[in-house]
């Protein structure tokens, strides 16, 4: 933990109407499905630590995610992360570039984050995937997952949030 710095996601009006109009769904549903989007990359990431061999080395990991109220609006919360930004792969499945100027180090996350993936799809039994892998070093945020159904046909409701529009990136790993 790095003390008492937290980061506050709270829904602007576009994202309110996105939410309510679009995904027919309400701004306390879609926070409750962020912490449990951001719960099950933190699970995927620590099996994932748990079954890479000793020569990877260190893995990602993922803080956890609150919901909570402020100022009578529903958000999420979670710990801040402290130095530079890097996205390593989209939501929409793409391995982001590796600068030029690389040093080791940094072409090596790029291919951790890669496997990372990867090893979600496998683990899952190609149900679902972890996308939007970014952040500072091996510390992740804000992911994004991609399942293979897009919406749980039961109770008519989309699994985990907004973002999970790419069923089309499991089709196109396939």
């Amino acid at each position: 933990m790095h003390g008492d710095k937290w980061v506050l996601n709270t829904y602007n009006q576009k994202a309110k109407n996105s939410i309510s109009e679009t995904m027919k769904s309400t701004v306390e549903n879609h926070c409750r499905k962020q912490v449990q989007m951001h719960a099950v990359a933190r699970h995927l990431a620590k099996k994932f630590e748990r079954n890479a061999p000793t020569k990877f080395g260190e893995c990602f990991k993922y803080n956890r995610c609150y919901y909570t109220m402020f100022d009578g609006e529903h958000a999420t919360v979670e710990e801040f992360v402290p130095g530079s930004f890097a996205k390593y792969v989209n939501k929409n499945g793409n391995c982001v570039p590796v600068p030029e100027d690389a040093t080791q180090d940094l072409k090596d996350l790029f291919l951790k984050a890669q496997t990372l993936v990867h090893y979600s799809y496998v683990v899952t039994d190609h149900k679902l995937m972890l996308l939007d892998i970014q952040g500072s070093e091996f510390t992740l945020y804000d992911p994004e997952i991609a399942t293979e159904e897009i919406m749980d046909k039961e109770h008519r409701e989309i699994y985990f949030c907004c973002g999970n529009c790419y069923s089309l990136v499991i089709a196109a790993f396939q």
